[in-house]
């Protein structure tokens, strides 16, 4: 029997939902494996009512209730998430046409992989959830599209936010075409960046921290509320990235209306990331709902304008350069001692 290749190098990686299903005391996961445990003594009924209970999103009580049915297992709990959520990547890559393996040699030494799979898990399935329901929506499989979308709010409301802004795109590009020249194209993500921070600087967040009480809270602390640098090395990629996918996109890659979309997503992730520059929290997992486009622009990008050789070559110094930076200036410091410490 014939299998797929993108099919094949999924159940090749399987093993790596492992190695995160075997994670310690990673951050939060003592609280992730302790609302699984307790999952019965909480509202699983209502939205409200558990998030109130437990300051979590209700889809993280509804996959910790089918778990228990069947293990108490915190290494099946977490193998069987990021298992999900690799077969959300593996989905979303065959809609894009794209390897499999490619677009994961460009996302496991990111931040994506390190901080959310090991940590932020719930923002991890609501993203990769998100990204893939607007490529279903923009390829016209609407009611697929809209169940998910529910699902990745179900799990992080900060979801919310991308399916808002990819709903809007969807009904814009149906009065304008955004993709008409490549001027014309370089233009409006020039604008988007620029208006886009004005209006985050004079508006959107003070509206925000006086809306969302937690948001509030977070404002008054230092490790959430604090500044990102203009300069950090986060910035510094996104600045290059952005540069990168502006002026390297062509007219062939415009014809790409999937690759468009995602551009311009990524667009307004680094408007985002500086407009809220004074708000961490903000600034970084708001932001890292669209900038996670990155993964799945790059290998389009660099397979359209490179040789085969040399996008090879390029694919394997991005995965060491960037998989260095994220392990000695990110991730080190969250999960070296505490992916073994027992987790109870």
């Amino acid at each position: 029997m014939k299998i797929n290749r993108n099919l094949f190098y999924f159940i090749v990686l399987i093993p790596l939902a492992f190695i995160v299903g075997v994670r310690g005391d990673t951050p939060d996961s003592a609280v992730y494996y302790r609302l699984f445990k307790t999952v019965d003594f909480y509202d699983l009924t209502s939205y409200t009512g558990y998030y109130e209970q437990t300051g979590v999103e209700l889809g993280w009580g509804l996959f910790s209730k089918i778990v228990s049915l069947f293990t108490q297992s915190d290494v099946i709990l977490f193998s069987l998430f990021s298992l999900i959520i690799f077969f959300i990547i593996y989905k979303t890559s065959r809609l894009l046409n794209i390897n499999y393996l490619h677009v994961m040699a460009f996302y496991l030494p990111t931040g994506y992989f390190f901080m959310q799979q090991f940590m932020q898990i719930r923002q991890a399935l609501a993203v990769s959830l998100a990204v893939y329901a607007s490529l279903l929506l923009l390829s016209n499989k609407k009611i697929t599209s809209l169940i998910l979308f529910a699902t990745a709010i179900l799990f992080h409301q900060i979801s919310f936010a991308f399916s808002i802004v990819a709903l809007l795109y969807y009904f814009l590009i149906k009065k304008i075409d955004i993709s008409a020249s490549l001027f014309k194209f370089r233009l409006l993500n020039l604008l988007i960046l620029i208006l886009g921070f004005i209006f985050i600087r004079v508006f959107l967040k003070g509206y925000m921290v006086n809306s969302f009480d937690r948001l509030e809270s977070y404002s008054e602390t230092v490790e959430y509320g604090g500044e990102v640098g203009f300069l950090s090395l986060s910035n510094l990629k996104g600045y290059l990235l952005f540069l990168f996918f502006l002026f390297f996109t062509d007219k062939g890659l415009l014809h790409n209306k999937l690759y468009v979309f995602l551009i311009y997503m990524f667009t307004v992730g680094l408007t985002l990331r500086l407009g809220f520059y004074d708000f961490a929290i903000v600034s970084g997992r708001l932001s890292n709902v669209f900038l996670y486009t990155e993964v799945f622009i790059l290998p389009i990008i660099l397979m359209a304008r490179l040789s085969r050789g040399l996008y090879y070559a390029s694919m394997l110094l991005y995965f060491i350069f960037i998989a260095y930076i994220t392990w000695f200036f990110q991730a080190s410091e969250h999960l070296s001692s505490s992916y073994l410490r027992v987790l109870s």
